[in-house]
Parts: C-alpha cells; structure tokens; sequence
C-alpha cells in the first residue's frame, strides 16, 4: 500500500483508548449497540490494540507500526483444559522504518524527551495539566539543531468533539514564552501555532531550551483538566 496522500490522524498523547477506538472502529457507532455483531468485534479489537499500544507505546517510540486484524474470530483450544470454552483473535503488526532527516535537515518532535516542570502540575505520560495555577515548562528542542521553524500542534478534528463519546479536553488559555533577554513572560498571539527562527531568538536558549507557560482563561465553563497542544520542531543539524 503506497501511504502518500494519506490523511494523518494526531492523537492524543497517552490516551490509547480514543486511538484504539478510532482504529478499530467503536467509536463510528456513536454510542453502546449490543445487539451489533459488528459493534461487538469491533469493541474486541478496540480492547486488544488499547493493551497493544498500553505496552509498546506508553513512552516516546521512534517507530511506526502498521496494525491489521485477522478477519474471522478464533476459537480453539489454547487453554489447557478441555471443558472450558474458548475464543479469540488475531491482530497482526509490522515495523515500519521512519527517518526523521533528509539530506541535512530534520524534522522531529520535541516531545520525544519530556519537557520539565518549572512550576505547576505536568502530567508526561498525557501531556495534560491540572489545576487553575499556571504551568511553565522547559521544552528541549536538541542542541544539535539549527531550529528553523516551531508549531504547536493539537490532536486532530475528530478527537475533539465534546458531542462524542471519545473526545479530548484540550487548553483552554494563553501561551507566554520565557524572555531570557528581559527575565519575563511574553505573551504570544492566541492562535498562533508556528514561530520562525527569527521570532525564537529572545526565547530559546544557547542549549535550544525554551520555558512555556500555559495559563488558564478565568471563565467559568473552563475545565481545569487539559491537554496540550504537541511540540513539533524543524531544522538544519549542526
């Protein structure tokens, strides 16, 4: 299967349960149907790829998988006792090689070594904070790098419906970059995702560290759970 031109779908960092459920298909029905043969293979699979990616995807991994399920259930006798009944399924994956670089630039997130808390609460595993008290965290973006280019990216569209069943809360507030040239907070343009290396050079550090701080708006609908938005950075190794 050619991949180019393929959508891609950004998921929410350590939620396996809305990623096992898109990819299995459950969260297409909208709601609970257990009268659906189909609605119930597809709860099977949407269980085991979410242990799958529970113990192969709970940290950063450079790798790619390609994940398919077998078409019929299988029932045999792999238990040792013969009176019990038995069933299940196969789910198949391969490694996919990814490079990150071509030729001398790179293009990479920055997540792949958790950011620091300078203050608040920071939770990695989920790249979410809690709490109405402003969370700064030091970003390392790879001292190896001329860093070109820097976006925030969310998870996509469908994993952000508060109308669905499987859906994500993400931050709600302002983003303010750390000025190592004035010992203050910058406030950044609400809905800005991409800085050039020009707007970083206040912000990053000789060792391409950059401090965020996320700031809840104070209105009352505002939920104190949110997930934030991804790190991703590009540019031209040293």
């Amino acid at each position: 299967m050619e991949l180019d031109g393929l959508p891609v779908i950004n998921y929410p960092i350590g939620n396996f349960y809305l990623i096992s459920a898109k990819v299995a298909g459950s969260s297409g029905y909208g709601g609970v149907d257990i009268e659906s043969p189909d609605y119930t293979k597809a709860l099977y699979r949407s269980g085991l790829l979410n242990f799958y990616l529970e113990k192969y995807f709970s940290f950063y991994n450079p790798e790619a998988r390609i994940v398919a399920f077998g078409k019929e259930q299988i029932s045999g006798r792999f238990l040792t006792g013969e009176e019990l009944e038995t069933s299940g399924m196969t789910m198949f994956t391969s490694l996919v090689e990814v490079k990150t670089e071509k030729g001398e630039r790179s293009y990479r997130p920055a997540l792949r070594k958790p950011p620091v808390a300078v203050s608040g609460q920071y939770y990695s595993d989920t790249n979410s904070i809690y709490g109405a008290d402003p969370v700064s965290l030091e970003y390392f973006l790879g001292n190896d790098l001329e860093v070109e280019t820097l976006s925030f990216e969310s998870p996509s569209e469908e994993f952000l419906n508060p109308d669905s069943l499987y859906y994500t809360n993400m931050f709600n507030g302002n983003l303010y970059f750390y000025n190592h040239d004035t010992g203050n907070y910058d406030r950044m343009n609400q809905g800005k995702t991409t800085y050039k290396s020009w707007e970083l050079d206040s912000y990053l550090s000789p060792g391409n560290t950059l401090i965020v701080r996320y700031v809840l708006n104070n209105t009352p609908e505002n939920n104190w759970y949110g997930t934030l938005p991804m790190l991703v950075v590009e540019g031209r190794n040293k």
